[in-house]
C-alpha cells in the first residue's frame, strides 16, 4: 500500500439533511477503519493524500500514526 494512494474525505448521501460525517482515511473508495456507510453515500475527498491532512475519525487517526511510524 502506497501512502500517496490514501486520501482523506467524508461519505454523505446527496440531498440528506443529516450532517456531521467525520473525515476518514480512504483507499479505493473504502474507509480504512472499516466503517460501513449507506450504499447511497458518495465519497467527497478533502485532501488528495494522507500526508496533507488529518482525519477526524479516531480509528483513522490511529491507523495514520501506525502508517507513519
Amino acid at each position: 500500500m502506497n501512502l500517496q494512494d490514501i486520501t482523506i474525505g467524508w461519505f454523505g448521501v446527496p440531498g440528506s439533511k443529516r450532517s456531521g460525517s467525520k473525515t476518514h482515511l480512504v483507499l479505493k473508495g473504502r474507509a480504512l477503519c472499516g466503517t460501513v456507510f449507506s450504499p447511497k453515500a458518495e465519497y467527497q475527498w478533502c485532501y488528495p493524500n494522507v500526508l496533507m491532512g488529518n482525519p477526524e475519525c479516531e480509528h483513522c487517526k490511529l491507523i495514520k500514526n501506525k502508517l507513519l511510524v
